[in-house]
């Protein structure tokens, strides 16, 4: 509000005397500018400055950008900058408000952002660009694509058998998030199994479990069973048979390489038999 404003300087405590200086500054008038329209594919350049709105009286810059999709569509947002700390929310105008659904800060790696978002319904969807911190600024770009996941691939993994692998943005996604790779082991009722995961990637997680009537239901699970960010399974099957092993990690979106490893309890050796009258 325009007028006149009083500014009241003095010090901490009651005896507290001596010279000192008061400097004024005002900050550049912000710009309201329309969103920019991002395609799929598309490379876009941007910058923050203290000339853009902030999410809030005193939030983080913030610049828009719109994006047409359909319901179901996978989207991944890539925001990289080497000036700031980058988030990236996606969300839709309710009114003159716009209603953020979900957000990410470092699924890029770094300082990167990387959002993945189901489009949730048929549309134009708003993008945000802002600094993690109140006053980040600098240069960043941002970019739009289409994650098109293949069907999971089973496979079988044998016993005492390091197995490599990588989670990518083309594998299947749990319904939490996680992308997954799916590996299959038989075994006999009463047999103990221990089955770990390693990464040096992401922080792995481990599940076993099997398909009911077309919903996923696990039976063990396991984060950091074999130190740091390194999964492991032991469980004793009550039941012979063919179960799947989700190889995924904690948190969604994580990609890298990993290698899983199964190994089976030793037989039991059977007992001595005695020669008759011995």
């Amino acid at each position: 509000v325009a007028g006149t404003y009083y500014l009241v300087a003095q010090s901490l405590k009651e005896d507290g005397l001596g010279e000192f200086t008061v400097k004024i500054d005002t900050l550049p008038a912000t710009i309201m500018t329309a969103p920019r329209a991002i395609s799929l594919g598309e490379n876009m350049s941007g910058a923050l400055s203290e000339t853009n709105p902030t999410t809030d009286d005193k939030g983080p810059y913030y610049q828009l950008y719109t994006i047409t999709a359909r319901k179901g569509q996978k989207l991944i947002i890539d925001v990289k900058s080497t000036e700031m700390d980058p988030v990236a929310g996606i969300g839709r105008m309710i009114g003159d408000s716009l209603n953020i659904e979900e957000t990410d800060d470092d699924g890029g790696g770094e300082k990167n952002a990387r959002l993945r978002y189901t489009v949730k319904e048929d549309g134009v969807h708003t993008i945000r660009v802002q600094g993690l911190d109140q006053n980040n600024t600098g240069a960043y770009t941002i970019m739009v694509s289409e994650r098109v996941a293949r069907p999971a691939v089973i496979t079988n993994i044998a016993a005492k058998t390091n197995v490599s692998g990588e989670l990518t943005d083309s594998d299947e996604e749990a319904d939490d998030g996680p992308l997954f790779d799916l590996y299959r082991i038989t075994v006999r009722a009463g047999e103990a199994v221990t089955i770990t995961m390693r990464s040096t990637a992401f922080d792995s997680y481990l599940v076993v479990g099997r398909m009911n009537d077309g919903v996923w239901d696990q039976i063990v699970y396991d984060d950091d069973g074999a130190g740091g960010n390194n999964a492991r399974v032991e469980h004793t099957f009550a039941t012979a048979g063919e179960y799947p092993i989700r190889a995924n990690t904690v948190g969604s979106g994580k990609t890298g390489a990993y290698t899983i490893r199964v190994d089976r309890a030793a037989a039991s050796a059977p007992p001595a038999r005695r020669r008759p009258g011995a």
